[in-house]
């Protein structure tokens, strides 16, 4: 006994949804669809979906990135605040105290965050 018929626009919106990255188990609840059904839908979409999820990396990459890069350069003027006897001058021990907590935390994350790509790395390279 075969299930209900799908017309093209439920398949497009099934594809649709795949394509925005919602996983077969979102899509098939959100369309009261059978997960094989949507499981096929997302078959035929092959390298098209594959391609999505490329290009869904290497933007999440990039924001990454930039990011990152951002926060570094506002680290850095932080830092820079540290340097400046007058400014230093003004604040208090805690103040002091709190804003080096902050520089070094952030700083020993970041190193440790470089450490964890430096080991995926080389252990994608070793596969």
């Amino acid at each position: 006994m075969r299930g209900r018929a799908i017309d093209k626009q439920l398949k497009t919106c099934v594809c649709g949804a795949l394509l925005a990255g919602l996983s077969v188990s979102d899509v098939a609840r959100k369309y009261n669809l059978p997960k094989s059904t949507v499981c096929r839908f997302r078959a035929s979409l092959g390298s098209e979906l594959e391609q999505v999820g490329t290009d869904m990396r290497r933007d999440m990459e990039q924001l990454l990135l930039s990011h990152t890069e951002e926060n570094l350069q506002a680290l850095s003027k932080m830092a820079q605040h540290a340097h400046d006897r007058g400014w230093l001058m003004k604040q208090n021990a805690v103040g002091v105290a709190k804003f080096y907590g902050v520089v070094a935390t952030y700083t020993l994350r970041l190193l440790e965050s470089v450490s964890l790509a430096d080991d995926s790395v080389r252990q994608s390279s070793a596969e």
